[in-house]
């Protein structure tokens, strides 16, 4: 990716049937209201998109509604820095353009933490639902253990002895039922 003239904004690239591509500002158009159309070059299995200072060579076949994001990745220190060397520099438009670019980028760092304090909140949630059930399963498991412990041992070979009669006298149904048919009947 070439950036030689890149003012810093984020871009949403969207990919259409054809394909056709569509650029959107995020920085100065939220909404995506307004497309800015690039200059595609194709060359071989490589599309390369130019659009404001930027040129993104896309290496194999983009799909129908693929998505991509270009923006600027600074820390945020280096966006205050960049914006205490605008306004140090006494000169109005260098000062707006780097107010611009701070805000831009105090945009995006905000972004990241959301997305990140998003990420680590779905896995909080996931953790906490993981406990949850962990201490379900510790439960039944206790429960399971005192029951076996605590088990009468002459009524458990009691019970066994009469659902082993109930098995046998299935098995013993079975087998005659099954033996049977029409012909045997009729006979």
């Amino acid at each position: 990716m070439s950036l030689s003239g890149y003012n810093g904004h984020s871009y949403a690239v969207s990919v259409g049937a054809g394909p056709t591509y569509q650029v959107f500002d995020s920085t100065n158009d939220p909404t995506h209201a307004s497309p800015i159309v690039p200059t595609v070059t194709a060359s071989g299995s490589d599309t390369t998109l130019g659009f404001a200072g930027v040129s993104l060579t896309l290496t194999g076949t983009a799909n129908a509604g693929d998505t991509f994001s270009v923006s600027n990745v600074a820390s945020t220190f280096d966006v205050i820095g960049n914006f205490v060397s605008a306004l140090s520099s006494g000169n109005k438009a260098v000062t707006q353009f780097g107010g611009r670019q701070a805000i831009a980028g105090m945009d995006a760092a905000q972004d990241s933490i959301s997305r990140v304090q998003s990420g680590v909140g779905s896995r909080m949630v996931e953790v906490e639902t993981q406990e949850s059930v962990n201490g379900d399963l510790a439960l039944q498991y206790d429960e399971t253990l005192s029951r076996l412990e605590d088990a009468d041992y002459a009524k458990v070979v009691s019970d066994l002895t009469q659902q082993k009669l109930f098995l046998e006298a299935a098995q013993q149904s079975f087998l005659k039922v099954s033996n049977l048919s029409l012909f045997n009947f009729l006979n």
